[in-house]
């Protein structure tokens, strides 16, 4: 103990009375700083100061504002601990202290700043597609001067990694063209330890789609049809297909006004150079064309022509044309005139079956069936002849009186219409024991006999 120097007086004939105080001497300040690397102040860190000899601990009052603290200690050697620190911090060094009587000891304990991460990923509200090419910005809320840029991957995403954490706003600068961010421009979000921070940004498209299907006249989806989107004004466009199902869908089109042209369509169809204006001011515009078979040219008519064996020209027979091995359907039927002949114009060019629907007197029905290819490429032309319709004639010879059967009888037979042989004339064998002669294969129609 160590006490103080004081002076006294002593007044003569009186009691004089005067307490003496008396210090503790062997007791001393320490005075610790809590700061980052960088020197600046960490806040809100308690410290425990822990005796080497005896073990015993003593807290200190959290660091203030200025990363500030003070204990008041007994004499010895400590070791400074840290008992509770913020998250965006961590110690990396805390000094051990010898702490001496009626000194002051001025010390520090430095910190580190956590680190975490950040991901911040961008898609398209509507079909949920990331945007690539999406530039960002990243500023810590605490230190302004903190600050990361980036663009958005194939992914539509950017990674920050090795962040202080810390509460952060994240903003996007520059979006891809023709989008908008849906909400707010930016957003707050706080990186922890270890840990990945996730943002997320959506965005609608301000532009248009278009869909174009492709349609042959029979109604049958068409693929492989090429066309050419252009702006009214020329100033862009791009050459689109037709997939399996006969359509196409074209996005990303700034609205305005375009012209959709055909510009190459599959084998079999023809190329008619056709185009289609239209405005794109809603959030997809169809459009449909129809495309005609590729067909025969005025050099090459179908001609289909009916005759007898004889080569005479008939009138009024009713043939029938119809496409095959196409998915397109195509049928006409047609009845030739008095020169015998029936002609098709603008005929699709293809594989075709011939077949007779009608005949004319005279003549047999036919089950026959022809094969025929059209095209441009040479003439096209159905021969159909038709077959006499023929029976049998059969003479019985009697003898007037009794009415027996005569043999050895003979008959010439004439015809008004001439067999397919051009045969008119007919001779029977002679009529047998019981009268009778067949005479076969007869054309129908008028006969005389002798």
């Amino acid at each position: 103990m160590e006490k103080s120097n004081e002076l006294i007086e002593i007044a003569a004939d009186q009691a004089n009375f005067y307490h003496l105080y008396y210090t503790d001497a062997s007791q001393g300040d320490l005075v610790v700083k809590t700061q980052l690397q960088d020197g600046t102040p960490v806040s809100g860190v308690v410290l425990m100061a822990v005796n080497q000899k005896t073990n015993e601990s003593y807290t200190a009052p959290a660091s203030d504002d200025k990363g500030w603290t003070k204990l008041t200690l007994p004499t010895g050697r400590y070791q400074l601990k840290v008992i509770f620190h913020p998250d965006s911090s961590e110690p990396q060094w805390a000094p051990t202290v010898t702490v001496s009587a009626n000194q002051s000891l001025t010390t520090t304990v430095v910190f580190g700043k956590t680190k975490g991460e950040m991901m911040t990923t961008v898609t398209d509200q509507t079909t949920g597609d990331p945007l690539v090419g999406v530039q960002l910005h990243l500023q810590s809320v605490k230190d302004a001067t903190y600050q990361k840029t980036g663009t958005t991957d194939n992914h539509g995403q950017v990674n920050w990694t090795s962040l202080p954490t810390g509460d952060y706003r994240v903003s996007v600068t520059k979006m891809i063209p023709h989008y908008s961010v849906v909400g707010a421009n930016d957003q707050a979000i706080t990186v922890t330890k270890d840990k990945t921070a996730q943002v997320n940004f959506s965005a609608i498209s301000q532009t248009k789609m278009l869909k174009i299907t492709s349609l042959s006249e029979s109604g049958i989806a068409l693929p492989h049809v090429s066309y050419r989107v252009t702006t009214m004004a020329n100033e862009q466009y791009r050459t689109v297909q037709t997939d399996d199902n006969g359509q196409v869908t074209v996005g990303q089109l700034p609205a305005g006004r375009y012209q959709i042209r055909e510009v190459a369509v599959p084998d079999g169809y023809q190329l008619a150079n056709i185009s289609q204006e239209i405005t794109l001011d809603q959030e997809t515009t169809a459009v449909s064309f129809v495309h005609q078979i590729q067909r025969t040219d005025a050099k090459h008519d179908v001609t289909l022509n009916a005759s007898n064996a004889q080569g005479k020209a008939l009138a009024g027979v009713q043939l029938k044309l119809k496409l095959v091995g196409s998915k397109e359907s195509y049928e006409r039927t047609v009845t030739t005139t008095a020169t015998g002949k029936a002609t098709l114009a603008a005929v699709p060019v293809g594989d075709y079956q011939v077949t007779q629907e009608s005949t004319v007197a005279g003549y047999q029905p036919a089950t026959a069936v022809q094969s025929l290819t059209i095209s441009n490429d040479h003439q096209n032309t159905v021969d159909w002849q038709l077959q006499r319709t023929v029976a049998d004639v059969t003479f019985r010879v009697r003898d007037a009186a009794t009415h027996q059967p005569l043999a050895n009888a003979a008959f010439t037979l004439t015809t008004a219409t001439p067999a397919d042989n051009g045969q008119t004339v007919f001779v029977s064998q002679k009529t047998n024991q019981d009268g009778e002669v067949t005479i076969k294969q007869v054309p129908t129609g008028e006969i005389t006999y002798e």
